[in-house]
């Protein structure tokens, strides 16, 4: 396993703690990315990578589709399919790929 992609930034601190308990450390050993793009994500070491997702638009699309409306044509439609606008705030817990052999395996 290279990587944890945590339910959101208030569970992923925790596995960071988890790992430091382990005697891990993250990106060296794996890598711990959150969901939610909370100003705490940033508090920790390492600061946490996140994923944040664009809530006003999707709020917007949420309502047309409540309303049944088509954000084209302004009127109803029978279904709602709309892909989510991600982003990811990059952080020191995750890091760019690492050779093989650099991480905890390679220190047992």
């Amino acid at each position: 396993m290279t990587a944890v992609a945590a339910f959101d930034d208030d569970i992923a601190p925790r596995t960071l703690t988890a790992l430091h308990d382990l005697g891990l450390a993250a990106p060296d050993d794996l890598a711990v990315i959150g969901f939610d793009d909370t100003e705490y994500g940033a508090l920790g070491t390492p600061a946490l990578t996140t994923v944040r997702i664009v809530a006003e638009v999707h709020g917007r699309l949420d309502a047309r589709a409540v309303l049944g409306l088509d954000p084209a044509r302004a009127q109803p439609r029978a279904r709602a399919d709309h892909r989510a606008r991600l982003g990811v705030t990059p952080a020191g817990s995750t890091a760019h790929p690492l050779r093989p052999g650099a991480g905890y395996a390679a220190r047992r």
